[in-house]
Formats: C-alpha cells, sequence, structure tokens
C-alpha cells in the first residue's frame, strides 16, 4: 500500500453549522445513520454544488491520513472535489458567495491517503 496526494476545497461540518446551512435534520440523520447521501442531496439541491463526501481527519501517528495542510486534525469537513468547480464555475462562485455571506470558510486543504 501507498500513500496518494488529495486536494479539495471544505468547510467545516458541526451541527453549529448545518444548523446555519439550513440543514440540522440531514445533518443529525447523517450522524446517526453514517448514511451521506441524504445530506449530499439537500445540501446540493439548496446551494446548487454537490459536495464529495463529509471526512473526519481523525490524528493516528502512523495512520491512513498523513501530512494533512489547510484542515484541522480532529475536526470534520464537508469536502468538495476540485471537478465541480471546474465544470461548474458559475454555480461554485454563487456557493462561495453565499458561504461567505453566512460568514463560512470554504477552505483548500490537502493530505496524503493510504490508499
Amino acid at each position: 500500500m501507498q500513500y496518494y496526494p488529495k486536494t479539495m476545497k471544505g468547510l467545516l461540518l458541526n451541527e453549529d453549522v448545518a444548523e446555519q446551512l439550513g440543514l440540522l435534520e440531514e445533518y443529525q440523520l447523517y450522524q446517526e445513520d453514517y448514511d451521506y447521501d441524504p445530506f449530499n442531496e439537500a445540501f446540493n439541491e439548496k446551494y446548487g454544488v454537490e459536495p464529495e463526501y463529509p471526512k473526519d481527519f481523525e490524528w493516528k501517528k502512523g495512520g491512513y491520513v498523513q501530512g494533512l495542510q489547510g484542515f484541522d486534525w480532529d475536526r470534520e469537513y464537508l469536502l468538495f472535489d476540485t471537478w465541480v468547480e471546474e465544470q461548474y464555475p458559475e454555480e461554485w462562485e454563487k456557493f462561495i458567495a453565499t458561504m461567505e455571506e453566512m460568514d463560512i470558510d470554504v477552505i483548500e486543504g490537502s493530505w496524503a491517503e493510504l490508499g
């Protein structure tokens, strides 16, 4: 097995942010069922961009994630693949503007993941 580099954009994901996004119920269902598809679908419907998946960057020495930059360890993020920004630039710009109005940071992060 080897580590593969990844780069994505994302926003911090927790109950407070989900409530601010108007997706608290979907977030709570995701937390209970560990099925993020309904949350992603609701997010896409509301904000016009489709998230890739939520990811919790849990720190473990020698773990499957190494070299995390941009994101913080032991926090969950809703991640977006770079193709969304490239393939749907108008929708992405509108999404970013909406997040800025809501004071929600969309940041870029990178890491190496064991694959």
